[in-house]
């Protein structure tokens, strides 16, 4: 019997940088090597990240995708940015759950408090089984 092997994607950093009038953008991303191996791959991808950036959707860009050297990392000011952008998306994440949380135990003490729409098993599904 043989055993499958636990096979971990070969991940690389790349970086896209966009080109417009008035200027250009830059980010990094790290993905599997294998989702950048053909032509067409590393063109999704390009087209999929410039529409989704900020900058030249009113008269066009271009953009780059380059594979950083296996030693090479994003700049620590781009990794410290993206440390704090996720960390305030994470804290206004927690205040959705926790509005939403609030709102669920409203709904829920709201509907207690109709018969007919009551979760209490002892009535039925039917008008006619709720109590006078």
């Amino acid at each position: 019997m043989t055993s499958k092997k636990n096979i971990k994607p070969k991940m690389v950093w790349i970086k896209l940088i966009k080109y417009f009038q008035g200027g250009c953008h830059s980010d990094y991303m790290l993905i599997d090597n294998a989702l950048i191996k053909t032509e067409d791959q590393r063109q999704e991808i390009m087209e999929s990240w410039g529409e989704g950036s900020d900058g030249g959707h009113a008269y066009g860009y271009r953009v780059e995708l380059d594979t950083l050297k296996k030693d090479e990392l994003p700049p620590q000011e781009w990794l410290q940015t993206q440390i704090r952008r996720e960390e305030s998306r994470i804290k206004y994440y927690k205040g959705v759950i926790s509005t939403a949380k609030t709102n669920i135990l409203e709904y829920q003490k709201i509907l207690n408090t109709m018969p007919i729409l009551s979760f209490n098993p002892q009535y039925g599904n039917k008008l006619e089984d709720l109590p006078e």
